[in-house]
């Protein structure tokens, strides 16, 4: 979730509320529930809806019907399972009987997994922005009966709320405002969104007609690492901005350190190595990196990284894993190996799958608290360090000495690095290390028999890929065959389950109450470039020609189904699937990878290696789409810009 304001065309002008930590609302009574349609959906997010007294609908196309045979509007809800703020609305709005009530009356409500349906959140995300709102999650939008966009937010408070003298509307009165709206001037209504669908859908064409032509050579990605360090926070690392004074959130944007520590690979600096030692130091040494249990929170609420949010989603796992191998075999260092280390230790422990793969995520909350699980009391501490000694040390190695607090519970940071916890508790350094060692698997152990967050079980085919790439390049790096054999065993499942039986690639392995698992979703480009980039990777470290022949098969498949007839890149949807309002061709690199950048990179290392000339066409294509934005705003596109590197390898003599 982010802040934002919120408006729709002219027809309202709303304030957003930036939600306090710890806002929960009381959980509902005890009693026989009746259930909705989302209670038989195979994801994990639409059943935690199915007990809602709201009467939501599944995205298809007798939503549409319904509410355009009752001339109704469409309340559209996009959120996934590990999102705090998509909790916190619907313990608040969506199972009040009030609330509900409003929104059945008046509205056809349709409930979107953003996991599920990336293609349907970019569209609309798309619109919210072309407003003028900054996104986030739950995306909230009205759209009329042809599903074409009238005006949105992100999360709202029930209620109307007063914040520092002024009134900021909660969500009753923006259902009443937006009802008050369609019953005055329909006719305006579905004007303002008929113009809305335009306007988003020529911000979209006119970036891709609009670019220059370009060069695409060095000097272009030389141009576009120097513009992301220009934007790294020389403190406390991590990308912010410096008229901001690096104020606010940090996420982890992996693309970014991808690009940065493979540049730094093949063309040295010592200035740009000094901002990644600082970046990563700080992450590793922080609340966002899970000191106890690995791997990395998905960003942080401060500029020093200090409080996270704290869920943990499979693509940050893999992605920073293949960033920190970059950077270790740019400058080792013991801090990059345990990371590593503890990384895929909580990859294998917190979302492997029994049948191999891996769970596309874990929650922030549990027993209604956001970071409970990851969090201590001194009372928690003391029973499950009961040697004084042993406490003593975890105090000083984690921080937990009260300083560093999520809502009076202690966050645990690497306080000292381990050649300073070694001099500052007299130890030598292995033994340190080893005491450490030692000390963490008692706190894990302790953690694992607390309530756990909910994890979120389906099976994604382009998060696996990323996990396939970096257990890879970590393998490969730390010389640990057993991650690069689990890389391989992970993309054995997706292409068994996922590709094999129709050599079409589907998104979602899951299964409904009651049901095996099935594939489910024609995917969208993001998966076939996730896995085609696992692949590949695959095959460069291993040098098997199973995994060069499998990435060629899935090129082929995402060139047959995501090719446009017209015009540069890929789409984000497949053809044959029904139209959005827009046809988007997602190419910003975010705390997820695009899909075209991930597929021009991934596809001009295939073309490389196999020498085949469409695959190598097909990646110019995606980075000329977005040729002048990699001038202009190469931060947003650093995979298009790893594409260019690779290209650029291709015509050196």
């Amino acid at each position: 979730m982010k802040s934002s304001k919120w408006l729709s065309a002219g027809l309202l002008c709303l304030g957003l509320l930036w939600p306090e930590q710890g806002l929960f609302a009381q959980p509902p009574q005890p009693g026989t529930q009746k259930t909705n349609r989302l209670a038989g959906e195979a994801s994990p997010y639409l059943r935690l809806h199915g007990a809602n007294p709201v009467d939501w609908w599944p995205w298809c196309p007798e939503a549409f019907a319904k509410a355009r045979r009752e001339g109704k509007v469409v309340f559209l809800s996009v959120g996934y399972s590990s999102c705090h703020w998509c909790h916190v609305m619907e313990r608040e709005s969506f199972r009040d009987p009030g609330v509900a009530g409003l929104l059945n009356q008046h509205y056809v409500c349709i409930k979107v997994d953003r996991e599920e349906r990336p293609d349907i959140d970019h569209a609309y995300m798309t619109a919210l922005e072309t407003l003028g709102i900054s996104g986030g999650w739950p995306l909230s939008m009205f759209l009329d009966p042809d599903g074409k966009p009238i005006a949105g937010g992100t999360y709202w408070p029930k209620d109307d709320i007063e914040k520092n003298g002024a009134m900021r509307l909660g969500f009753v009165s923006v259902l009443k405002g937006m009802q008050g709206a369609w019953e005055k001037d329909q006719a305006s209504v579905l004007q303002s969104a008929e113009n809305l669908a335009r306007r988003a859908s020529l911000n979209l064409l006119s970036s891709e007609l609009g670019n220059a032509l370009v060069e695409l050579n060095d000097g272009l990605v030389d141009a576009g690492a120097k513009a992301l360090e220009a934007m790294i926070d020389p403190e406390h690392g991590g990308f912010g901005q410096p008229s901001r004074a690096f104020r606010g959130p940090k996420f982890l944007l992996a693309p970014r350190l991808l690009l940065l520590v493979r540049r730094q690979a093949v063309s040295p600096s010592a200035s740009r190595a000094a901002l990644l030692r600082t970046t990563l130091d700080h992450m590793l040494a922080s609340g966002t990196f899970d000191q106890i249990g690995g791997g990395f929170h998905r960003y942080s609420t401060d500029r020093t990284w200090t409080v996270p949010h704290f869920e943990k989603m499979l693509y940050d796992q893999g992605m920073m894993l293949e960033a920190l191998a970059g950077w270790q075999a740019v400058q080792p260092s013991e801090t990059n190996t345990r990371a590593m280390r503890l990384t895929v230790e909580s990859l294998r422990r917190d979302l492997g799958l029994a049948g191999g793969g891996f769970a596309s995520s874990v929650g922030a909350d549990s027993e209604g608290t956001e970071g409970k699980f990851y969090t201590w009391l001194d009372t928690e501490l003391d029973q499950a360090l009961p040697d004084g000694a042993d406490r003593g040390f975890a105090k000083v190695a984690w921080g937990l000495t009260g300083r560093n607090q999520l809502d009076g519970r202690m966050i645990a940071t690497a306080a000292l690095p381990p050649t300073r916890l070694a001099e500052e508790m007299r130890l030598p350094p292995a033994e340190a290390l080893t005491r450490l060692e030692r000390v963490r698997t008692s706190v894990l152990l302790a953690r694992e028999r607390r309530t756990k967050p909910d994890r979120d079980d389906k099976l994604l085919a382009g998060w696996n890929g990323l996990a396939v790439a970096g257990l890879a390049r970590a393998g490969q790096q730390l010389a640990e065959p057993a991650w690069i054999r689990l890389a391989g065993e992970t993309a054995e499942v997706v292409l068994a389950r996922l590709f094999r039986p129709t050599r079409r690639l589907y998104r979602v392995w899951a299964a409904v109450p009651g049901e095996p698992a099935k594939a489910r979703v024609p995917a969208c480009l993001d998966d076939y470039a996730g896995l085609l980039h696992g692949l590949v990777t695959l095959h460069e470290i291993t040098g098997e020609a199973k995994w060069r022949d499998e990435a060629v098969a899935v090129a082929q498949a995402m060139l047959r189904w995501h090719k446009p007839e017209r015009g540069k890149g890929l789409l984000s949807t497949a053809n044959d699937q029904p139209k959005l309002f827009l046809q988007s061709r997602d190419s910003y690199d975010g705390s997820q990878p695009s899909g075209n950048g991930l597929a021009a990179w991934a596809l001009a290392r295939l073309g490389r290696t196999t020498g085949q000339q469409p695959f190598t066409d097909q990646a110019k294509s995606c980075v000329a789409m977005v040729s002048g934005r990699l001038q202009n705003d190469p931060e947003s596109h650093a995979l298009s810009l790893l594409a260019v590197g690779e290209l650029a390898a291709l015509v050196k003599p």
